[in-house]
């Protein structure tokens, strides 16, 4: 059976009518009316009610559509698989907002250059415990990961990355004092804090809890998921953030905002790259490990293929 005659029963089923169907599928509405009687024919069962104005399935139908959708699915999955043989495995990067902003345009820079022949690279943003589920079901090849708690790498190939500082940041018009701070006086101001899971908030909660306070024992609390936003309201005096220093490292040098540290907070968060074991011999994926190393000025821990060339 051929399976396009399965697609026009699975248009029909969605639009109720022969016609639209036509238009859809760009063939005649004789066509789309021969392919469900050929169907019907073929099981021996009406698969449409055509007493209504609209075309609806009925028991058999409903059963046929079912099971349709199932082998148009497998034809779907096949034809994906094939390609993916001709034009190779598919590269898929995860890393958290902050890095992405900061060191990934860089290393994709560099990795394109080297690796003309890489036409499927997907580049995704997970918080930590994301890009671990995403890891183990094999939906992506390599992880750069920030993260304040130990985690368990064990099933995976592991790079230790150096760790990134988190700071407390503000505009200058808040006139808190640069450098060391007392958490009392950040207190008295509104807080641009990551979503729940970003390791900038875990790391903040950590120190937090230490001290028996919360994110609630600010002046107020906002919770955004872009760093953009969170980076344009501090620098307009809305608030104060605890980001990644890396990000604002201009604003901070020509004095646009000021870093604040806390008496015994912990500022560094921890960052490993990990990759999936099945693919850590893959000539891209150790390509694009070396781009991420050189980009951090650091010679690769893996042996480039493709810097040879």
């Amino acid at each position: 059976m051929e399976t396009r005659y399965l697609r026009t029963l699975a248009v029909v089923a969605q639009t109720g009518s022969f016609s639209k169907t036509a238009q859809q599928l760009h063939i005649t509405q004789s066509a789309v009316s021969q392919r469900i009687k050929w169907l019907e024919d073929h099981f021996g069962r009406e698969l449409f009610n055509r007493t209504s104005t609209r075309l609806l399935l009925t028991d058999a139908g409903k059963v046929a559509l079912e099971k349709a959708h199932e082998i148009l699915a497998l034809e779907d999955q096949m034809v994906e698989e094939l390609e993916n043989l001709e034009r190779g495995h598919p590269l898929r990067v995860s890393c958290t907002p902050a890095f992405g902003m900061i060191h990934l345009p860089q290393a994709l820079n560099r990795f394109m250059l080297r690796n003309y022949e890489i036409t499927d690279i997907q580049l995704l943003f997970h918080v930590p415990e994301q890009a671990m589920i995403e890891l183990r079901e094999g939906h992506i090849e390599l992880a750069v990961i920030e993260h304040c708690d130990r985690m368990d790498f064990e099933e995976f190939a592991t790079y230790p990355l150096p760790d990134d500082k988190v700071v407390f940041v503000s505009a200058h018009t808040l006139n808190l004092p640069k450098g060391r701070c007392e958490l009392s006086q950040l207190r008295e101001h509104t807080l641009y804090v990551r979503k729940e899971g970003c390791s900038s908030r875990s790391l903040l909660e950590n120190n937090l809890r230490q001290r028996h306070l919360s994110l609630r024992d600010f002046r107020k609390t906002v919770i955004t998921d872009g760093l953009v936003v969170t980076i344009e309201a501090v620098r307009a005096g809305a608030g104060i953030a605890f980001i990644s220093r890396a990000l604002v490292e201009k604003d901070l040098a020509e004095g646009i905002l000021r870093e604040h540290h806390v008496h015994d907070f912990n500022h560094q968060r921890n960052r490993t790259l990990v990759v999936n074991w099945d693919r850590r011999d893959d000539p891209a994926v150790k390509a694009f490990i070396s781009c991420i190393f050189n980009t951090l000025n650091l010679p690769s821990p893996v042996e480039d293929d493709s810097a040879a060339g």
